[in-house]
């Protein structure tokens, strides 16, 4: 066994993807769940699973995670396109801040068309919030230090 693995560690270390390859794929996969003909601007896909469960859900948990790691793409690319759905996510999460829900602010998912999910699967889930206001307050910095940025 240690025999084939000394052999083929080679092969593997020439066959994984370089950090700018999976870092290209990574951020290709996060637009595409992003930018789905059927997903309001703003709004990630969690999973394609419509059933068995069904996740095909904007979670405020997942996406507030996703758009933290948006944040810091920007910071380093500046690419246009980014900023643009960084700009669709901050209105989207306005727009929630403003809808009726089952939990208010504190809501966990969201339907992909923006609409309230006002069924009782997927509560409690605390952590949603926290973690929008600190990719928020991260994009935040970015403007202070560059406010042409949101012009």
């Amino acid at each position: 066994m240690k025999i084939a693995l000394i052999l083929l560690f080679p092969v593997l270390c020439f066959a994984m993807p370089s950090k700018q390859e999976q870092l290209k794929y990574s951020v290709s996969g996060i637009i595409a769940n992003a930018t789905k003909p059927d997903v309001k601007a703003g709004m990630v896909v969690a999973s394609p699973s419509k059933s068995d469960p069904n996740y095909y859900y904007d979670w405020v948990r997942d996406t507030s995670l996703t758009y933290s790691a948006l944040v810091d793409y920007y910071a380093i690319k500046k690419d246009p396109k980014i900023l643009d759905m960084i700009k669709n996510w901050i209105g989207s999460e306005t727009s929630r801040q403003n809808k009726w829900s089952l939990t208010g602010l504190g809501e966990p998912k969201y339907n992909i068309d923006g609409t309230s999910f006002d069924c009782p699967w997927g509560r409690p889930q605390n952590d949603g919030p926290a973690l929008r206001a600190l990719a928020m307050i991260k994009f935040a910095r970015i403007l202070l230090k560059d406010p042409t940025t949101i012009s």
